[in-house]
């Protein structure tokens, strides 16, 4: 995959734009995963890699024992999801016409930033809970 299109296909994840995800995993993804095996014996006489082919087997790694810090890392925008919400929220009891006016506000904007920071931080301690049992 190219650099866009790795691009692409993020934005499309972030977004939670099926369409988008679809496509680009129809026309764009790789059709077939290679696995590069090492031929190393161990001092004890094991080859790993020998036993999982002549198995039909592979191993997998715990999430958290990945080498690559953004492996099964969930990417979540809170401040527009907190603000969503919030408009969502005040605008079925105040109308749309509040909405706007409150929306636009200092005051606003201040607490949805405060609350989004603090909800972000609890969810990435759960996040890492749940990626620390899979």
């Amino acid at each position: 995959m190219e650099n866009s299109e790795i691009k692409n296909f993020h934005n499309a994840y972030i977004n939670a734009d099926e369409k988008e995800l679809d496509r680009l995993w129809n026309e764009v993804a790789p059709k077939t995963l290679i696995k590069f095996f090492s031929a190393e014996y161990l001092p004890d006489g094991k080859n790993f890699s020998l036993e999982n082919i002549s198995n039909n087997t592979i191993w997998l790694s715990s999430p958290k024992h990945f080498n690559d810090p953004f492996d099964c890392v969930i990417n979540i925008d809170y401040q527009k999801l907190a603000d969503d919400m919030s408009k969502q929220l005040l605008s079925f009891f105040v109308g749309p016409l509040q909405t706007e006016k409150i929306i636009h506000s200092e005051l606003y904007r201040k607490t949805i930033i405060n609350n989004a920071e603090q909800s972000f931080s609890e969810l990435k301690q759960l996040f890492e809970k749940m990626r620390n049992t899979i």
